[in-house]
Formats: C-alpha cells, structure tokens, sequence
C-alpha cells in the first residue's frame, strides 16, 4: 500500500473510493430475488437492482410480496419484480370433506333425506360418508285442530305412524281428558287393545277387543249374573260390566274409522275417509265424557248415522263397505 500511496491525503481518498465501492456490491449481494451481481462500475450498470421481501400468506388464493428499488442504474429501466401472485391453500384432510344439502322435508314413512357429495379435496384419505337418512325428528301430525291431525295421519305410511306413536303416544280421546292422572289410564286402556287393532278383518279384530276386555257376546247375560244371589259385591259387579262394555263401543266406533281407511284401496277418497273419522272421533269424545245413559246413547247413534252417511256416498260393492255394513 505504501509504494502505490504516498501520502496520508491520497491513501485517505483510495480508502473512501474502496469502501464506497465495496458497499454498493455488499448491498447489492443481499438482494433476496436471489444471486444479483453488483454494476461493474457506476457507468458500467445494465439494470437496476430491485429488493423484495417474503410473500406472503395465501389469502383468498392470492398472496403478495413489497419489492423496493435498491440500486437505480441511469438509463436503465428494470421491470419491478411481481408483488402478486396466484396461489392455493393445501387442504385439511380431517375427514370433513363432504358437503351435504339440508335435510329434506318428513316422508310418509316418518324420515328425512339429504344428499351428501365427496368434496375431493383429499383423494388419499378414506373417511366415512355422513348419514343421509334418519327420522324425523319431531312429529309431524301434531295439529292445533281435529280435522287436521286426522288428514295428516291419514297421509302417513304405517312406518310413519308407527314413528309418530314412538315419540308420543295420544289416541284423540285421551287428548281431550285434562286429567294427567286420568290421561295415563286412558292411554293403558288403549294400549291395551293395540294388539286387536292389528287384526286385518273386521270381526277379528272385535273378537279380539271381546277377549281382552273379558265381555262375552251375551251382555245381558252377564248382568243378570251381577243380579244373582251369590254375588257378593252387585253394584261392584254392574259397574265393572259397564266399564268393559264402555270399552268395547269405544272399540267398535274405532273399527268404523278403521274399515274407512281401509276402503281407500278400493278407490275411497281421502276427504271422504276424513269426514268419516273426524265424525266418529268426536262421538268417541263425547261417550267418553257423557253423564248419563241418554248421552251415551246419543254419542253412539251419532257414530252410526255418520258411517251411514259414508257408506250412501261409496260403492257399496266395496267389500270393506259391505263388511262394515252389517
């Protein structure tokens, strides 16, 4: 350095020349675009000398990146680098990649259906596909009127009404009992007789309600033995009689909706059926909460005149119709 300096005043100017040089090529070496070569000198340069840092996140399938002019070469002019570009978030293959509609409406059948699709976003992993059947989860029959709960049973399958029974169990005439107490026994002495409403044919299904009830076809019989001297206990014995005979018109008037419903495979109308059992409900109600013989009787011929009303207003060929004309 002495032989080529030789003084403290031009090693001095060479030194801040030196630095000075060194700084715009160390500068330049820290590009983060990667490996940029310095300008050979200040009027030797090619392009300008453009600093970006990281990109970043992927948002929204873009992510962006700040570039800034770090070394400006006169008469050049570089393309700043992109600060956007496309990109895509990698999926989470958790096992939630199905996409399924909302639950349809209730079937007559009591269920509910939706459609579930694979997304495809993991081909790689297996995972089990959602349930796209269950049942409904609410009843769907529960009606503030009469006429509308009977329409709506009427336009349920046998599953269907079988899941409206699952989750709550009220035949009509122990839904007008206010009673809770009285309520449950009403319900017990329906279930009781479910077995009978099984039965396909008409006479079947009252030999059966005779049975379970413990009333033969001889009723009058029966009360004269709650008369005879051996019984001990005969106002016991006559109210125990009337009960189960009270029991089997409520059956019987049940077996009237019954044959209705069963005409409709032969062509009945609906609203037909529906008049019918709308009729015969309320006269179940009021022989359930008449106060005397002369209400109950008139309970019992309203049933009647109402099935005779629905069998002048189908084909009597019907042999349902026929069945339940006797």
């Amino acid at each position: 350095m002495r032989r080529f300096i030789d003084s403290p005043e031009k090693f001095g100017a060479a030194l801040v020349a030196l630095l000075a040089f060194a700084g715009v090529a160390a500068f330049a070496a820290g590009n983060s675009g990667g490996a940029v070569h310095a300008p050979k000198n200040a009027q030797g340069c090619v392009r300008d000398i453009w600093d970006c840092g990281d990109w970043s996140a992927c948002t929204i399938g873009f992510q962006d990146r700040r570039c800034s002019l770090a070394y400006d070469c006169a008469g050049v002019s570089t393309p700043k680098p992109a600060t956007r570009q496309s990109c895509s978030i990698a999926p989470v293959c958790d096992g939630a990649n199905w996409r399924c509609d909302d639950w349809q409406g209730c079937s007559a059948d009591g269920v509910q259906l939706r459609n579930c699709r694979h997304a495809n976003e993991c081909p790689d992993q297996l995972s089990v596909k959602p349930d796209t059947v269950r049942a409904c989860p609410t009843l769907q029959c529960d009606q503030p009127a009469l006429r509308e709960r009977v329409t709506c049973r009427l336009g349920l399958s046998d599953a269907g009404a079988a899941r409206e029974d699952q989750i709550r169990y009220l035949p009509e005439t122990c839904r007008s009992v206010d009673d809770l107490s009285a309520r449950n026994d009403c319900i017990a002495e329906y279930k009781s007789l479910d077995p009978c409403r099984t039965a396909k044919l008409s006479d079947d299904r009252l030999a059966c309600a005779r049975t379970v009830l413990g009333v033969s076809s001889d009723v009058k019989g029966e009360a004269l033995d709650c008369d005879a001297p051996a019984t001990e206990d005969r106002k016991a014995c006559r109210a125990s009689l009337r009960t189960k005979v009270g029991e089997l018109v409520l059956f019987r008037m049940y077996d009237l909706e019954r044959r209705a419903e069963d005409a409709r495979q032969y062509g009945t109308a609906d609203a037909a059926v529906a008049d019918l059992t709308v009729s015969v409900e309320e006269s179940e109600i009021a022989f359930m909460h008449a106060r005397d013989d002369a209400e109950r009787t008139a309970a019992v011929m309203s049933a009647r005149e109402a099935w005779r009303g629905f069998i002048a207003a189908v084909d009597p060929a019907h042999p349902v119709v026929a069945e339940g004309s006797r």
